[in-house]
């Protein structure tokens, strides 16, 4: 016979496995400011089987695995400033890391936003004994702009006459 509490605790245990795959934040759309969770323009969050939304909290509760896919059904229960109400949503990883959610008749992808204790590729890739200067240290090497317009010249300095280009070109040297 198989103890009341085993089961239960196997199912608590499958709650949890089931949304950790989904665990993060997601942009609404391309210019999404990460920092900002469940507000408009910024992003939404999945965390410990809590869907974040846009002035909404969801409890991500029944999972369901979707069978052949990287998936899984919810009811969602959640709360706003309008009240509580439930819903079901599936909700599958994107083939590119992203995420979709489907609700009954809409569908929506997300982006991943970039995690912010991840790695720097482009500052862990300075040397640890490089030097940056800046500010008064540093020196100036900007030269002037080159015009491509060989017909652009620049003026010639004060006090200097300017020298123009003599064209190859017969003189009519017979007045008449």
């Amino acid at each position: 016979m198989v103890r009341p509490t085993l089961v239960a605790a196997a199912l608590c245990g499958a709650a949890t496995t089931a949304s950790a795959g989904f665990d993060g934040i997601y942009k609404q759309a391309a210019d999404s400011d990460c920092a900002l969770v469940g507000v408009d323009g910024g992003a939404l969050k999945i965390e410990d089987d809590v869907f974040y939304g846009v002035d909404a909290t969801c409890e991500m509760v029944d999972p369901v695995p979707v069978n052949d896919m990287d998936a899984v059904l919810y009811t969602m229960r959640c709360t706003s400033e309008k009240g509580e109400w439930s819903a079901r949503s599936m909700i599958l990883n994107g083939a590119d890391g992203g995420l979709i959610m489907v609700w009954d008749g809409y569908a929506f992808k997300y982006d991943s936003c970039p995690d912010p204790d991840s790695a720097n590729p482009v500052t862990e890739s300075i040397p640890e004994d490089a030097t940056v200067v800046s500010g008064e240290d540093a020196e100036e090497t900007v030269e002037p702009a080159v015009s491509a317009d060989p017909a652009s010249k620049p003026a010639a300095p004060e006090g200097e006459a300017e020298e123009l280009p003599v064209e190859d070109a017969e003189l009519d040297t017979e007045a008449g």
